[in-house]
């Protein structure tokens, strides 16, 4: 008796799973798609409602020596070797991170609006460090171009630093700051 409640349940879960669902009376409408304009990780944002972001990490570069197969080894039919196989050394340059980069704050997603970032393409042109059209998406262009402006100013991100989007006229100062 006490399997009874236990086993109905899911049979009526199961049963209404199969219930067909009839068709929406109006066709609804394809929703455009969504840019994702920051990928998942590039930005922390805090309780408070800032943003942070990285620059890129310190790296380390290291010369791997390794050897390579060039010709592999013949055996007989008594499994001795008729041709040795023949290696070559070869070394080569591994660039890895060091660390993590450093902090800084940034513009948080809501902020780089498509007016935004045609904003930021225009300050970044009148400033020479720009050369691609106003499109208003945070493409590649855009981002190395950001990235270029801003690494002399120790920032190495392709996200813009807070402080930089404000002396350049992209976000409005912080009045806490005045």
């Amino acid at each position: 008796m006490k399997l009874r409640p236990i086993l109905t349940a899911p049979l009526l879960c199961a049963a209404l799973a199969c219930t067909p669902v009839p068709p929406p009376s109006e066709p609804v409408p394809a929703l455009p798609p969504v840019q994702n304009l920051i990928t998942d990780g590039e930005i922390e944002t805090t309780v408070s409602g800032q943003c942070f972001a990285r620059t890129a990490p310190p790296t380390r570069t290291r010369i791997i020596e390794e050897q390579v197969l060039v010709t592999p080894g013949v055996r007989g039919d008594d499994g001795t070797f008729t041709s040795p196989p023949i290696f070559r050394n070869q070394t080569r340059p591994v660039t890895e991170p060091i660390g993590e980069g450093t902090r800084f704050e940034t513009l948080c997603p809501p902020e780089y609006t498509p007016e935004r970032v045609a904003t930021l393409q225009r300050a970044l042109k009148a400033r020479l460090a720009y050369n691609g059209p106003i499109t208003s998406v945070l493409d590649a262009g855009t981002r190395a171009a950001i990235q270029a402006f801003q690494t002399p100013q120790g920032f190495d991100s392709p996200l813009i630093q807070r402080g930089i989007a404000e002396t350049m006229g992209i976000v409005s100062l912080d009045r806490a700051s005045l």
